[in-house]
């Protein structure tokens, strides 16, 4: 631009400036608020989320994220961080967490009734054995199984009602 300068005297000097308009502001960024998710299973729970930013000189605002929206989040809590960055190499952050649970039950299916024989020698009982309740679960591969009377217990004569509970690692559990 030019400088026009005067003086009481009516002379007029001018002369040429440069000036440079410097974008010193960061971005604007806006993260969602923390996520609660139930587990879909083992490998974690797909989630997706929405970041915004935005700047009073730039359009193009990059917003990048870690994990990024759509990832698979394991069980647990996870911190997610976005930083956006506007053309001038400014950069803003914010962060918020995911949390993946369990908190439903394994399913358990016992087996079929058995009829047993008596062994007078044994005492009036029967040692019984059965095969393990059949249980699932969505996040847990392994699930703790116990039966009362366990499998192999000499049972008396009559009927006997066997409780068997499935707990997964999160400490949920089904009888």
């Amino acid at each position: 631009y030019t400088v026009v300068v005067s003086n009481p005297f009516d002379s007029v000097t001018s002369a040429v400036a440069t000036v440079t308009v410097a974008d010193m502001t960061a971005p604007t960024i806006v993260c969602p608020t923390n996520i609660i998710v139930e587990c879909a299973g083992p490998p974690g729970t797909i989630v997706t989320y929405s970041a915004n930013a935005f700047d009073v000189c730039d359009t193009n605002v990059a917003l990048v994220c870690a994990p990024p929206s759509g990832a698979t989040f394991g069980l647990g809590l996870t911190t997610v961080r976005c930083v956006a960055t506007d053309d001038s190499g400014n950069t803003n952050s914010c962060s918020f967490t995911v949390r993946v649970q369990d908190t439903t039950p394994p399913t358990i299916s016992c087996p079929a009734s058995i009829i047993a024989a008596e062994f007078p020698h044994d005492g009036g009982t029967a040692v019984v054995t059965f095969a393990p309740p059949v249980t699932g679960d969505l996040c847990d591969s392994s699930l703790a199984v116990a039966c009362v009377p366990p499998s192999g217990a000499a049972f008396p004569v009559g009927y006997t009602t066997v409780l068997c509970t499935a707990r997964d690692d999160s400490g949920n559990f089904n009888i």
